[in-house]
């Protein structure tokens, strides 16, 4: 069976959007988790937080990857955060200090049928859920 996703609350206000969903996605492993993502976005600041949150009991291990595109550039600035460059832009992302961060070689399709080498940043985590939410913090410097 395919995973059910629920919109669970989406509000713009001037200051800034929240959007909640949830998917039951993996309901069907031995001890169920429900994933439940927070997207907020701060207009004034021009950042986006992304908030994780499982629901669930047990030991499970947890892999997040963000795809960057052909010509972001990435550096590391400690072990909480780094600073990706494109186009003249820079994007900061704090993340949790729970995670460990990859680096991995991957790729992307700009279009159809054109694949091309890029970088991913993979984060994991194996612990015990629940667990305080998990965030990503996206800025433009």
């Amino acid at each position: 069976p395919d995973a059910t996703v629920s919109v669970d609350s989406w509000e713009s206000q001037e200051l800034s959007d929240h959007f909640r969903a949830h998917h039951d996605g993996y309901r069907r492993l031995d001890v169920p988790v429900i994933h439940q993502r927070e997207f907020v976005l701060e207009k004034a600041s021009e950042s986006l937080v992304i908030h994780d949150i499982f629901q669930g009991k047990g030991e499970h291990a947890f892999e997040w990857n963000f795809h960057l595109g052909l010509y972001v550039s990435m550096q590391q600035n400690d072990l909480t955060s780094l600073t990706m460059r494109t186009d003249g832009n820079l994007v900061r992302l704090v993340f949790d200090p729970r995670l460990s961060l990859e680096v991995c070689e991957s790729s992307f399709s700009p279009s159809y049928g054109i694949i091309v080498p890029a970088q991913s940043l993979r984060f994991t985590w194996k612990g015990i859920i629940p667990c305080t939410p998990f965030t990503f913090h996206f800025s433009l410097q």
